[in-house]
């Protein structure tokens, strides 16, 4: 089945190679432009954006930039603006073939040198004729990580980190984009655990080697309204900037398919994403002595998504998503036109299902309202708008509710409050867990918790912004009593839903906040600043208080990164 899809996918993308007027490959989701249009947005001047669905491809990057009007952005606003113009541009792009590092009239050294301090887009090298722009980056920096996690202190007072990156666009509908991290420390390797973005991969996780490494990967197809792409990497679906309900870009990459069609008004978004976990090893085949292998179950995740925007300041979005596992491909579940909960239901309801709603709202430009609930399991339609003792056992939710107020002088204010109840994203059957390799796919605050949280943010000229974050948490974690007997309390992804063993059922939690109750003050500090175009500086240190529980440790963790790019 997987086969015939890749071969669909192939199919649909040389059938739709026309002459087109952007780029279609996609930016990562961690990539500082999705916040700066967002600031902008609740400003009024990027009304459109579409923030509750990434990645965008450049060409729609593109769009938006040239939309906003340069005249209502303060001097540091229009700089960022151009700045990112020409980053995502394809005219721009294609005057750097004969301005890159490698590129160019002038001496090798005197080139990198200008191209290194000044504001224009570095590259290592650009390819660029009638059918084709592509480039080529590299960027080597160095670093510094400290950790204080209860006793344990770790510490890598020097590491190199470096990437390399190229995208490209073919007859202005095809694109992919390739990126890829390493560091290697010197000092305590435990130090990278608590740096998520190069930690979360199988390597790392499963203590198989000194793996520190990030990967981001994609290809596809946009044209006009509609766009296919396959790739690799963290999404992020919901609102809010961070723990997305849905997935989280805090969360760890993952293989996706995703089918996009975007109007003014109406969005739709289809994902089929391919889950891991943890295989066998040597294990016989059936059949065949002594011959081996190695393999695991396969595990899906679905999310189809419906947005509607009838004005500037509005807009509305209902999704549902299916976690399945254990079988072959469905094609129910690829039909972009069938209702998934249906479809789960006619597939004889073994599955994890869940469903949302979503909104935003702009009553002036400054200020953003926005709100979602996640559905995973519903008892009666009237728990929607019940306080928590009137509410039927069956229905679990996570909610999301915050503002965002943005001055013109480049100051965002924010706040919100995040609840996730228990034993949300777990199933009975741990395969259909909303999880890849251990970790949540959605928000990283529970399951059985909630977040208080408080922002402040500034945005100057050169890219530079400075976050104030302090977050108050509350979490019920299962525990074992004083006979040694594990307690569910739904605060686990996978250990949630423990077999009943007087009924033979499960054991589904519904109390909130039951449990070993941890509460916790975190306090946020993030720097990021780039003197010049080829140079980034960046910085981030984070305290964690622990106001109550033994199961966690007071934290602190400081990291520093200096990065060169070409």
């Amino acid at each position: 089945m997987l086969k015939r899809i890749t071969i669909l996918i192939v199919l649909v993308l040389f059938i739709g190679i026309q002459d087109g007027l952007s780029q279609a490959s996609l930016v990562p989701v961690y990539h500082q432009v999705y916040d700066w249009m967002h600031y902008q947005r609740v400003r009024g001047n990027a009304p459109l954006y579409n923030y509750e669905a990434l990645p965008l491809t450049r060409g729609q990057i593109t769009s938006i930039l040239a939309q906003i009007d340069e005249s209502k952005l303060n001097s540091g606003d229009q700089h960022v603006r151009n700045s990112y113009l020409r980053e995502f541009s394809v005219d721009s792009l294609r005057k750097y073939e004969t301005n890159s590092f490698i590129q160019g009239s002038d001496k090798f050294y005197n080139r990198g040198k200008d191209i290194l301090f000044s504001d224009e887009e570095p590259h290592l090298y650009v390819w660029d004729d009638e059918n084709a722009t592509i480039a080529f980056d590299w960027f080597p920096g160095r670093g510094a990580v400290f950790v204080e996690d209860g006793d344990l202190i770790y510490n890598a007072p020097y590491y190199t980190i470096g990437g390399v990156r190229s995208y490209g666009t073919f007859s202005g509908t095809l694109g992919f984009h390739h990126e890829q991290w390493r560091a290697v420390e010197v000092g305590d390797d435990e130090a990278f655990l608590y740096l998520p973005f190069l930690s979360r991969n199988w390597k790392t996780l499963n203590n198989t080697g000194s793996n520190k490494y990030h990967m981001n990967t994609s290809a596809g197809f946009h044209k006009s309204y509609w766009s296919l792409h396959i790739g690799r990497g963290m999404l992020k679906y919901g609102v809010g900037q961070r723990n997305n309900l849905v997935y989280s870009r805090e969360s760890i990459p993952f293989d996706w398919v995703r089918l996009n069609i975007n109007s003014k008004y109406v969005r739709y978004s289809l994902i089929h994403g391919f889950l891991s976990w943890d295989s066998g090893r040597q294990r016989e085949i059936e059949g065949f002595d002594n011959l081996y292998t190695r393999t695991s179950p396969n595990r899906f995740t679905v999310h189809q998504k419906f947005q509607f925007q009838p004005a500037e300041w509005i807009s509305i979005g209902y999704y549902e998503l299916i976690n399945y596992s254990n079988r072959k491909i469905e094609l129910a579940y690829i039909n972009p036109v069938n209702r998934l909960a249906y479809m789960e239901w006619e597939l004889q309801d073994q599955d994890n299902g869940f469903a949302g709603f979503e909104g935003v709202l702009r009553p002036f430009d400054g200020l953003e309202l926005f709100g979602e609930i996640l559905v995973d399991d519903l008892g009666d339609a009237k728990d929607l708008f019940r306080w928590e003792e009137k509410k039927a056992s069956n229905s679990t939710f996570a909610r999301y509710l915050g503002f965002s107020y943005a001055m013109k002088t480049g100051t965002v204010l924010s706040s919100s409050y995040q609840r996730v109840e228990p034993a949300i994203y777990a199933h009975k059957f741990q395969l259909n867990s909303h999880s890849e390799k251990g970790i949540s796919l959605g928000s990283q605050i529970g399951p059985n918790g909630d977040e208080l949280s408080f922002q402040i943010e500034q945005w100057f000229s050169h890219r530079t912004r400075i976050t104030f974050r302090y977050d108050y948490d509350r979490q019920g974690l299962n525990y074992f009593d004083g006979n040694g007997e594990f307690v569910d309390v739904g605060g686990d992804i996978l250990d949630s839903y423990q077999p009943d063993p007087v009924t033979g059922g499960v054991i589904k939690p519904s109390e909130f906040l039951a449990g070993d109750l941890h509460r916790w003050n975190r306090f946020t500090v993030e720097a990021t600043y780039e003197p010049w175009r080829g140079i980034r500086l960046r910085g981030e240190y984070s305290l964690r208080s622990m106001l109550e529980g033994e199961q966690l440790n007071d934290l602190s963790i400081f990291n520093f990164t200096l990065q060169v790019g070409y």
